[in-house]
């Protein structure tokens, strides 16, 4: 009876997780403006193309912008925000020179425009069908993407102490 009832709590558990996990917002690399942009959990997160960090790891790769990380009296403090870019084409991935594909179209994308990366006239991947939310763009999203853009010329430094 009493592991009956653990498992019933540990269920319960999962599915109130699984209902509260939200989508991630995509990240958005915008050529006009010259940035990457997105937004987790109600936090910011931006860069421009040339202050933009990556990692290469066997999952994939990690990017580094710079984003919001708590809300303090007279605004945000911000830090460097990781993300995982996972290329799509394989299932796993053993080596590092499973990136260079993803490598070769991100930054193909970022120099050339969609022209170079997607040869029909638009593509856009179709999420799953869950219960889950998606990640919602924060009201005052252009201010706060206005602020971090004065404050990622910092990125370099943080990353290269990150790796270091």
């Amino acid at each position: 009876m009493v592991i009956n009832f653990l498992m019933f709590l540990i269920c319960i558990a999962l599915i109130y997780w699984y209902f509260r996990f939200r989508i991630m917002a995509y990240l958005f690399f915008d050529r006009e403006k010259q940035i990457v942009y997105t937004w987790r959990k109600g936090r910011v997160a931006a860069c421009r193309f040339e202050n933009i960090g990556f990692r290469e790891k066997t999952v994939g790769l990690r990017l580094f912008l710079y984003g919001e990380k708590k809300k303090a009296g007279n605004g945000y403090t911000y830090k460097e925000v990781e993300f995982l870019v996972q290329p799509s084409e394989a299932m796993f991935f053993n080596q590092k020179r499973d990136n260079n594909l993803l490598l070769a179209q991100l930054f193909a994308f970022m120099d050339e425009g969609k022209q170079a990366v997607i040869k029909s006239s638009s593509f856009e991947r179709k999420l799953p069908k869950t219960w889950q939310t998606k990640d919602k763009k924060p009201e005052d999203f252009d201010a706060r993407l206005d602020e971090i853009l004065k404050h990622e010329h910092d990125l370099p430094g943080l990353y290269l102490k990150r790796l270091i």
